[in-house]
């Protein structure tokens, strides 16, 4: 069973060639591509139509049309046509807004694309100085780490050394000591020989201090 739209749509088809080019541009073919609908919806109409005109010359009751009829009939058809005209004139204007929305809506889109795209370079560069800073600081606490580990061991060496320096100073200072105790017992002990003012005191061998 055939649709009721597509044959709506093709009535109305064969209405609009009518009244713009008149009875001989009802053809299949050209109902068909007015009314984009298939082979056998549109022979169907036409033949409908043509059935319907044969009728109506046959019949006696159908008068022939007066001249008044006529111009209203012509009339009819123009203003038809165009309203069929400004039908077509608003749906251009229709698809054109469309066409100019969506060309907007394109280079809104194409703009924001191109600002996000500005500010993923923005955030690539920033990122690289980032790691570069890093990695400079990384290279910098290697080098503080080495300075570090040097410093460690001169100290080390240092504390070292004085830790000798003091013992050696205090083995020193208790040769020194023991040697004043005996310099002194010697100094007491000793007895002196006067040669005119001088007292000298007699050469006693000195012995060598405690190691």
């Amino acid at each position: 069973m055939t649709s009721s739209a597509p044959r709506a749509r093709t009535e109305r088809a064969l209405a609009d060639l009518l009244a713009k080019e008149g009875a001989q541009a009802i053809t299949v073919a050209r109902v068909r591509a007015t009314a984009r609908v298939d082979q056998a919806l549109a022979a169907e109409v036409v033949r409908h139509w043509r059935e319907m005109r044969r009728t109506g010359a046959a019949d006696p009751a159908f008068a022939p049309a007066t001249e008044e009829e006529t111009r209203a009939f012509e009339a009819l058809r123009a203003v038809i046509g165009q309203q069929v005209l400004a039908g077509r004139a608003q749906q251009d204007d229709t698809l054109h807004q469309v066409a100019k929305t969506a060309t907007e809506d394109a280079d809104q889109a194409h703009q924001e694309v191109t600002e996000l795209a500005e500010k993923l370079e923005q955030e690539q560069a920033a990122t690289t100085e980032a790691l570069a800073m890093i990695a400079q600081a990384e290279a910098e606490l290697t080098a503080l780490a080495k300075d570090n580990e040097r410093l460690r061991h001169q100290l080390e060496t240092q504390q070292h050394t004085l830790e000798e320096a003091r013992s050696q100073a205090a083995e020193a200072r208790g040769r020194l000591s023991v040697f004043e105790q005996w310099f002194t017992q010697q100094t007491a002990q000793t007895p002196t020989v006067r040669s005119g003012d001088s007292a000298i005191p007699q050469e006693q061998e000195t012995p060598s201090p405690a190691p």
